[in-house]
């Protein structure tokens, strides 16, 4: 399976993870779901523990807990829940296409920022593709962003943005090595739960246009 479609797997699950249910969306998001697969992969977790690595309500903590055991991705151990091997696959697959960093890089004059670069994505070509990208990220809360892409060959671009803070983002591109393609988006720190839910809504939309 190539790394397109095991993303699409691992997005797909990750949704069905949040889907809406009789008593109304959970209060969790896409981040939580990856992050307490992602612990679980590493230790047997329990509610507890869950609610306050992740800032949930114990509540939420349990119905993510019983959403991912359902969908077969955690198991019960007499210590606790760990990742099913589905849920080691989820978290590969996303590895190899999803990349996060923490940046102090003075983007938005805030205490800080994440940057993302998503492979399995292609970059946009003008601020017609950004402005399609944002979107995303501001229908899940997130008003601020930088938007732009790594083309083959490594070229970077990020179309409507001032000349002085893309340079700041292609130096930072450019120390991290090792990724040849892709879209770029800088939030501020706080946007990091939206910036999860729209990467999930972006890859699952691009498994759409694929199977097309």
């Amino acid at each position: 399976m190539s790394s397109p479609e095991q993303a699409c797997r691992a997005a797909r699950l990750i949704s069905e993870a949040m889907r809406p249910e009789r008593g109304g969306s959970p209060s969790y998001r896409a981040y939580h779901v990856i992050e307490a697969l992602r612990l679980a992969s590493r230790a047997p977790v329990g509610r507890p523990y869950l609610s306050r690595r992740l800032g949930l309500g114990e509540t939420p903590a349990k119905t993510l807990i019983g959403r991912l055991e359902r969908l077969g991705l955690l198991k019960r151990t007499p210590k606790g829940r760990h990742a099913t091997p589905s849920a080691l696959e989820i978290l590969a697959a996303l590895q190899k296409v999803v990349h996060v960093y923490p940046a102090r890089l003075g983007l938005f004059n805030s205490e800080g920022e994440i940057l993302a670069i998503i492979e399995v994505l292609d970059p946009p070509e003008d601020l017609t593709g950004v402005y399609q990208l944002r979107d995303y990220l501001v229908a899940r809360g997130c008003r601020v962003s930088i938007i732009g892409g790594i083309h083959r060959g490594g070229s970077v671009s990020l179309p409507g943005v001032p000349e002085e803070l893309a340079s700041k983002v292609v130096d930072f591109v450019g120390g991290l090595g090792g990724v040849n393609r892709g879209v770029i988006i800088a939030v501020p720190s706080p946007c990091i739960h939206p910036l999860y839910d729209a990467i999930i809504d972006m890859i699952l939309d691009s498994c759409t246009v694929r199977r097309e």
